[in-house]
């Protein structure tokens, strides 16, 4: 029953690594658009810098203004939008992902305009370190979801340890039985309520996560609560705790029932 807070605890590692896959990306293409040359500052057609151990692919239009836009698209396609698991879990277009990450304005900009502005480069900078901050923010506040339930796994592990240390004493008694039931239904009744001290410290702590949903972000990882974020993945329970908790509390009420027998 245990494995419900591992499997909670595996999903929280998994979406770390793909946050710092997704951190580093934003990085890699925020470091590429600040080194873009944009219309009316400089020369719009020169070649903008590969990406940093990046194959950027030779842009040949024929309109030479043309060619730092096309250098943003094909180095967010290259960075962010080139990441594993957004082709698997997305699977969207270059407007549908840049708008969901940039916000809509960006991707509008980009699409409409023939050439890289001013503008649209300062606003590309500031959403793409939004997005980079976002997620490192996220990433600290799974460190302490992760550390959260490890403490409540090792917690729930002791007791479900100690009660079945208590079943196998009493089934070794011989003499006095009755006695030694008595003593281990009054040591379960502690644990029962050691378990719900758990679960009251959990739901103390879904009612205060430690991320904040932002209302302004244009952010993805924003859009939703914290641990609907974390925990709305095939085969993982919503409350990894709370689940494992309620598991553990019906285990320790059996073995009451069963020990009310031996009386």
């Amino acid at each position: 029953m245990i494995g419900q807070v591992q499997d909670g605890i595996e999903a929280c590692q998994d979406e770390c690594d793909r946050l710092v896959a997704e951190r580093d990306a934003f990085q890699t293409f925020l470091h590429y658009v600040r080194s873009i040359n944009t219309v009316g500052t400089n020369s719009s057609s020169e070649s903008a810098p590969n990406l940093s151990g990046i194959k950027h692919p030779t842009i040949t239009d024929s309109d030479p203004q043309d060619a730092t836009l096309k250098s943003v698209l094909s180095g967010y396609k290259q960075t962010v939008q080139s990441l594993p698991h957004y082709r698997d879990e997305y699977d969207e277009t270059l407007t549908e992902s840049l708008s969901a990450e940039l916000g809509q304005d960006i991707a509008t900009s980009l699409a409409t305009n023939n050439v890289l502005v001013p503008a649209t480069k300062r606003a590309l900078v500031e959403r793409s370190q939004q997005a980079i901050d976002s997620r490192t923010n996220l990433l600290e506040a799974i460190a302490t979801e992760i550390d959260a339930l490890t403490d409540a796994q090792t917690d729930l592990e002791m007791i479900e340890t100690r009660k079945q240390k208590l079943r196998a004493h009493l089934e070794s008694v011989e003499r006095n039985r009755s006695e030694a039931a008595f003593d281990v239904l009054c040591v379960l009744r502690d644990l029962e309520s050691d378990v719900d001290t758990i679960a009251q410290k959990r739901q103390e702590r879904l009612q205060d996560p430690p991320v904040k949903v932002s209302e302004t972000s244009t952010d993805r990882t924003n859009n939703t609560g914290f641990y609907v974020y974390l925990y709305s993945v095939e085969g993982v329970p919503r409350y990894p705790v709370l689940s494992a908790v309620a598991e553990l509390g019906t285990a320790i009420q059996t073995e009451q029932d069963w020990i009310l027998k031996q009386l």
